[in-house]
């Protein structure tokens, strides 16, 4: 069957409408059957239609067919029946199918003429002794001659011919039949019968109708949260010392004191000091520590960059300590701690 498209790209179509025979097809089954090959028929125009957008495909201009295409993007194609096309290559070998069952057996034919004889067979190994045959009555006595030398024995001779066969004889009565043979191998299948036309692609059914737009009710305010925890508390620099104010006018001589108690002597008087580096955007705790046989009495601290926020100068066990922060977030800042020892 040759297919005449109209605007179809080569592959897009594989469900092409198998209606009717072609004349190849029509003339090699009628072969088969034996008939005379009838006269082609006239050529035929077929017409369908390509629906793109699902690949398929339907026929029109038939009887009780669409007379044309049902939509604007379906595309029109048609193509001619019983034209003789390029025959195409012989299809894979079927498999093999069971044995038939064995048939029955023929009529034996007439017995065929004798063939010629066969030439001689070698002579055959010498064959056993046979029995001895029953003695021969007893003749008349002869006269007595006289005893002959012993001749030689002689040597033996060679078998003679085999001689040639006889007739053929009548045949005999047909043998009991014999079982059925094994099953024979299983024939090619059959062509494979014609597609059925495809129906008609039914109409689109309507739109539904558009959903509400969902909408919430808003939650109920959820209960607060943990109060976080304290912040570390601001200490600000030092503010510039005020002027000294005006002197005030002398008071009134007050009345002498008791006298006080003697005093102890301190010895060994030393001061100490440190520096330490506070690290970028963390807290530092530096201590001087008094050395062994000395008591710490007075410490401090000192900030000589300004770069850092003091949070606690007080004194330890064995000296001062200095906590001190650095909100920078790329340098180190420097923090000093002052402490002063004497003998205890």
């Amino acid at each position: 069957m040759r297919c005449l498209t109209s605007g179809l790209r080569a592959g897009a179509v594989y469900l092409l409408l198998i209606g009717v025979a072609s004349a190849t097809e029509a003339q090699a089954i009628q072969a088969q059957l034996g008939g005379d090959t009838p006269s082609p028929p006239t050529p035929k125009t077929f017409y369908a239609c390509y629906v793109p957008l699902i690949g398929t495909v339907y026929r029109i201009k038939e009887p009780g067919l669409p007379q044309q295409c049902l939509g604007e993007r379906h595309v029109l194609f048609s193509w001619v029946d019983n034209a003789a096309g390029t025959a195409g290559p012989p299809g894979p070998q079927g498999i093999q199918g069971p044995a038939g069952p064995t048939g029955p057996p023929g009529v034996d034919g007439a017995a065929g003429a004798a063939g010629p004889a066969g030439a001689a067979g070698p002579a055959g190994a010498q064959g056993p002794a046979g029995t001895n045959g029953a003695p021969g009555a007893t003749g008349a006595p002869g006269a007595t001659g006289a005893q002959g030398p012993a001749g030689a024995d002689g040597r033996e001779g060679p078998p003679g011919p085999e001689g040639r066969p006889g007739a053929t004889g009548a045949q005999g009565a047909p043998g009991v039949e014999g079982a059925p043979g094994p099953q024979g191998l299983q024939g090619r299948p059959g062509q494979e019968g014609a597609t059925g036309p495809q129906g008609h692609e039914g109409p689109q059914g309507p739109a539904g109708p558009q959903g509400l737009t969902g909408f919430g009710l808003q939650g109920a305010q959820g209960p607060a949260g943990p109060t976080g925890p304290t912040g570390l508390t601001g200490i600000g620099l030092p503010g510039p010392q005020g002027s000294p104010g005006a002197n005030g006018a002398a008071g009134a001589a007050g009345p002498a004191g008791p006298q006080g108690p003697a005093g102890s002597i301190l010895s060994g008087y030393e001061a100490i000091s440190i520096s330490a580096l506070v690290p970028p955007n963390s807290n530092k705790t530096a201590e001087a520590f008094c050395p062994a046989g000395k008591t710490p009495v007075s410490g401090g601290f000192g900030n000589p960059l300004g770069d850092v926020f003091i949070l606690a100068s007080r004194p330890s066990v064995r000296g001062w300590q200095v906590i001190a922060n650095n909100p920078n977030l790329t340098f180190s800042g420097t923090v000093e701690v002052y402490l002063v020892c004497v003998t205890s």
